[in-house]
């Protein structure tokens, strides 16, 4: 194209031949040199395509999902999934995920992502069947997709168990909120690592029972977990050991987890209990009581921390003179901690609370 635009203006401008033989020589050079860019460019692309393949780096911009066995409805969203992820492995998705990748996504055949279940780490995974929807909005029309396992990106280390990114963790046990607040805390406490969330009720809550979905709050967890590259998915610990319906504890017995004077429960000795109170005299520093309870087990990988966050309305004054009677007694599992002078809201508390414990573990 170079070539013919200058012979056209030589032409139109019945230049003569010395001049016009001069024309040609410069749109050959600036030809040539129109080439050498281009093939340098196209060959420092491809050099750069092939490096950042052959890096497991390069994965982490492909999509990534949670192939557990967590639902809306509590039955596994994946019931022809293999039980464990291996090479050769073949995987069904949920009619949801085939929506979001084919439809949302547009991937196709042989595409690549990543998927991981909390036990087996996180897997390179490729289409080999299904994907196309059956019309807009039409999600649960989905053709399922079928991917099959190709590498496994990340191994599951050992102290990355069921509940979390590890056994030692913080459980964040809260006053039942609203439900936008509530997602927020369960969404960004999820991404700094907490282990599991419980639901706690209280003198001075303000949302009746049953407000909150602890399935929706799930999602939330799952979703929040596939962003932040972490190899597991927070529970719900309720007190029927029940990870999905997310029932509410009774302060007696919720309190009784954390008592080991009485029955002697070797289990509940590693259970250590935070409360969070404003402006109470006896409660200590949030970093002062993690640095006690750290150095007064040698072993953290078998220790359970857990926040206890409270309502909107606070506590009440019975529960403070309780709260008070648990702290007082020499090497109890139960202190009362301090965030500073503030009066946080409940998610502003467990989110500062999660950030503290993971930056000093």
């Amino acid at each position: 194209n170079h070539v013919a635009f200058l012979l056209t203006i030589s032409t139109s401008l019945q230049i003569g031949a010395p001049q016009r033989q001069g024309m040609l020589l410069l749109s050959w050079q600036w030809c040539f040199l129109l080439y050498i860019y281009y093939y340098h460019t196209m060959l420092y692309r491809c050099v750069r395509a092939l490096s950042s393949t052959a890096s497991s780096n390069s994965y982490h911009t492909l999509p990534r999902l949670y192939i557990g066995n967590i639902g809306t409805d509590g039955q596994d969203v994946t019931p022809l999934a293999a039980p464990l992820l291996k090479e050769g492995s073949l995987v069904q998705l949920s009619p949801d995920q085939s929506h979001y990748l084919t439809t949302v996504l547009r991937r196709k055949n042989n595409d690549e992502f990543r998927i991981f279940d909390g036990t087996n780490g996180e897997w390179l995974c490729r289409f080999t069947d299904g994907g196309g929807t059956g019309g807009r909005n039409k999600r649960r029309q989905s053709a399922p997709v079928i991917a099959e396992c190709t590498l496994q990106l990340r191994p599951q280390r050992r102290q990355e168990g069921e509940g979390g990114t590890s056994v030692s963790s913080p459980n964040v046990f809260f006053a039942p909120i609203k439900k936008q607040r509530a997602k927020l805390l369960v969404e960004k406490c999820t991404e700094l690592g907490a282990m599991g969330f419980g639901l706690v009720g209280t003198d001075y809550v303000n949302e009746k029972k049953g407000t909150l979905n602890a399935d929706k709050l799930m999602l939330q967890a799952i979703e929040a977990s596939e962003q932040s590259e972490r190899l597991t998915i927070p529970r719900f610990v309720s007190p029927t050991n029940d990870h999905s319906t997310g029932e509410i504890w009774n302060m007696s017995d919720f309190l009784d987890r954390f008592n080991h004077n009485e029955d002697g429960d070797s289990t509940s000795c590693n259970r250590h209990l935070l409360i969070c109170r404003e402006r109470r005299d006896g409660a200590l520093p949030l970093m002062k009581v993690l640095d006690r309870v750290h150095d007064r087990s040698g072993n953290d990988v078998n220790k359970e921390i857990s926040f206890l966050i409270g309502p909107e309305g606070g506590w009440s004054p019975e529960e403070n003179s309780l709260f008070d009677h648990l702290s007082e007694k020499p090497n109890g599992n139960v202190q009362s901690v301090s965030l500073g002078s503030s009066v946080l809201r409940a998610e502003t508390c467990a989110i500062a609370c999660t950030a503290a414990w993971t930056l000093f573990t």
